[in-house]
């Protein structure tokens, strides 16, 4: 039977051969389809099959070049089919490793070095089966050729290890175990030596040169600030909404859990210290010790270095530590609970995102109430109400209550707060008397923040004649040098994509800041006009808003776009199938009134966009009764870097049914620039007002070297 099947399974081989040696040239140019992907993922199934097989033949092939023995005809035989069948399946998994390498992730140098060597095993493999029964086995030159193969399979193995499980997978449990240099406190950076250690364990497996998964490279800071495939790791602007704390913080079960379940999972130290660390701004230079000494950093790393107790620390706390049940049940992906030093019985907390806050988060902390020195609830919508909760808390030090919504007549509740010694209050209206009265009430206060909050300089001075040992940081005066920057200002509306009109209120944070306006797309200026009531908005627009306040640099130009869509479709119908990672909603992403963001950090990137790479996207639109449309608008999104591209194309076909369309508009767009800052645009294509009951929209995606990935995430029809 094998004798029948060997002429078969050569022609097979030699197929391979050819096939391999023309995709290695021409893998630039490779595209594959789906199914192939799932076919390229099977490789790590099937190369344990050539390796036994061939490590086997090899051993044979030893044994019958230097036993004294003469080798039977059936032994020969055995290894010839040894030979054959290790070469087709190596074969078979080099064709499924090169399929598997189109995939993100895989651009090194070593998915090169170990694809090479496969291609060399696999011809060396094929090599020595032609050369069974020739007398050139029986040389030295042959011997060298099993020797070296038996040699780089398990080189290429590792390789293999390599891209897998990271540089040192296999000599990891030789190696002794290797601590890093011990770091005084007071010399320790927040990056290199608290936040670096924990994503060199826990991340940097999948996240590094060699293997670059999502293109994101976690080895240092540059490659940090870079992000990766789906954007910005870090956010900036809204920490809390960094696509490294999702990921971390999804269920264990989830597909896009980080780190992937199977490997090594943060401790609750490590993860708080990524979560303090982020939402700290994500520091790389600092000192641990530069930060405020209430800062959750600074106290992490006091119980990681197991350092003597710091400033925040020097206080001996006579109460009884929390039950360890009760921090970890009221610790949450809002509200963090922590020790204040190694050690120490006494407990920070902090609450984030204002859209997530509650009262009861406040009420919930009542089995710690006696722990608790630090609490930050700033930026939070926190009412006078809300401050009642807060003076069960007998030995809170620590209050900070920066830009919440509580007023002067709430402070009083805060007297009972005897050991309160550091108050925030910065940007809440006060009036100076309240402070005066909170004041004389704790006199334990030893530092207040009170700019922005319509205190003058002479109310400053008076406090401190109240209590001389008070620091009080206010407002600036004229005659200070340092200049901060207007935050960018905010705008508020129920309908960013209306039908007739909306209603548009401008706010800022900071109080007293003029916001002048454009609605020409000129750059607002000090003599634009200024918002004092809501702007009433009947057509797409462009608001541009710039804020300004005497002591302050103005704040950069803000735009906000709004876009009117007057008709809606009574269905929409895909005539083809969207990317499998970019579905949205399907047909009906484009008229859900969701507008998508830049930014893979932010929600709206990742389930606001539809998209196509490998064929056009067609929406058919239908309407009850016939639409007057004269123009279609189309929101798409440019990031050249990570080959998102604008429409090539974009046609515009209608009529009264499927069977009578005519071609209404057609229009081409340029391909980005190399380096163009991302963008979103909206392309406007108008044509005579047309009365129809089907509208066909056709957007074709860039096919160049590389297909483009081509997103939208709404369509405006008027």
């Amino acid at each position: 039977m094998a004798n029948k099947l060997e002429p078969i399974f050569r022609k097979g081989l030699l197929a391979l051969v050819i096939f391999i040696l023309f995709i290695v040239v021409f893998e630039q140019f490779l595209t594959l389809p789906r199914w192939l992907q799932a076919l390229g993922r099977m490789h790590p199934l099937v190369l344990h099959f050539p390796i036994v097989l061939l490590l086997m033949a090899a051993g044979l092939q030893y044994f019958a070049r230097f036993s004294r023995q003469s080798v039977s005809g059936d032994m020969r035989q055995v290894l010839r089919f040894l030979w054959l069948a290790g070469a087709l399946f190596a074969g078979i998994t080099v064709v499924m490793g090169i399929f598997l390498s189109q995939e993100e992730g895989y651009n090194s140098d070593a998915t090169d070095w170990h694809k090479w060597t496969g291609v060399a095993v696999f011809l060396l493999a094929s090599l020595l089966y032609r050369l069974q029964g020739h007398a050139f086995l029986e040389s030295f030159t042959g011997a060298v050729l099993v020797i070296g193969l038996a040699i780089l399979i398990p080189v290429c193995g590792h390789l293999g290890a390599v891209l897998t499980h990271g540089d040192n997978f296999i000599t990891a449990p030789l190696q002794l175990e290797k601590k890093r240099p011990v770091v005084p406190l007071e010399e320790a950076y927040v990056f290199d030596d608290l936040v670096l250690p924990i994503l060199e364990t826990k991340c940097t497996g999948c996240h590094n040169p060699n293997k670059i998964k999502g293109k994101l490279n976690l080895m240092d800071s540059a490659a940090i600030l870079a992000g990766g495939k789906s954007g910005l790791a870090i956010n900036f602007q809204q920490p809390e909404d960094s696509r490294l704390l999702e990921r971390i913080h999804l269920p264990l079960e989830a597909k896009e859990h980080m780190p992937p379940k199977g490997k090594p999972q943060l401790t609750p130290d490590e993860e708080a210290i990524l979560v303090a660390w982020i939402k700290a701004g994500a520091p790389f230079s600092r000192k641990v010790l530069s930060l405020e000494s209430s800062d959750p950093l600074q106290q992490l790393a006091a119980k990681q270095f197991q350092a003597a107790p710091t400033e925040v620390s020097q206080e001996v706390y006579t109460f009884p530590a929390a039950k360890e049940a009760d921090i970890e049940r009221l610790n949450t992906d809002y509200r963090t609970i922590l020790p204040v030093a190694y050690g120490s019985p006494a407990l920070s907390v902090q609450l984030f995102s204002a859209q997530a806050y509650e009262a009861r988060q406040l009420e919930e902390l009542q089995p710690v109430k006696t722990q608790i020195v630090s609490l930050d609830l700033s930026k939070l919508p926190v009412t006078d109400a809300d401050l009642k909760l807060i003076t069960p808390f007998e030995n809170l030090r620590r209050l900070n209550l920066n830009f919440t919504n509580i007023t002067a007549e709430g402070l009083t509740p805060l007297s009972k707060l005897q050991h309160l010694d550091q108050l925030h209050l910065a940007g809440v209206s006060l009036k100076p008397e309240a402070v005066k009265a909170l004041l004389t009430a704790i006199p334990s206060l030893k530092a207040m923040t009170l700019w922005e909050t319509g205190l003058t300089r002479q109310h400053m001075e008076e406090l401190s004649q109240i209590n001389p040992s008070l620091h009080v940081t206010g407002a600036f005066s004229d005659g200070d040098t340092v200049l901060l920057k207007l935050n960018p200002p905010v705008a508020r509306t129920d309908q960013w994509v209306f039908p007739e009109q909306t209603e548009v209120t401008l706010g800022h944070p900071v109080s007293g800041v003029r916001l002048h306006y454009t609605l020409d797309e000129t750059e607002p200026d000090s003599l634009s006009p200024v918002f004092s009531t809501p702007l009433t908005l009947h057509t797409t627009s462009v608001v541009r808003v710039k804020g300004y306040k005497e002591g302050w640099l103005p704040s950069d130009v803000t735009d906000f776009q709004f876009y009117r869509n007057t008709y809606k479709p009574d269905s929409v119908q895909l005539l083809n199938k969207l990317n499998h990672v970019h579905l949205a909603e399907g047909a009906h992403t484009f008229f859900d009134t969701q507008l998508g963001a830049i930014g893979a950090n932010n929600p709206a990137w990742a389930n606001y966009f539809a998209g196509v790479r490998h064929e056009a996207m067609q929406l058919v639109c239908r309407f009850d009764d016939p639409a007057e449309v004269s123009s279609v608008g189309i929101r798409y999104m440019i990031e050249e870097a990570t080959g998102i591209y604008p429409p090539a194309a974009v046609e515009i076909w209608g009529g009264d049914n499927d069977q009578q369309l005519k071609l209404l508009a057609k229009r081409t767009l340029q391909a980005p620039e190399k380096g163009e800052t991302p963008s979103l645009r909206k392309l406007d294509i108008t044509f005579p007002k047309h009365p129809v009951r089907c509208l066909k929209i056709v957007a074709q995606p860039y096919k160049t070297e590389h297909p483009r990935l081509l997103l939208i995430d709404e369509m405006f029809l008027n």
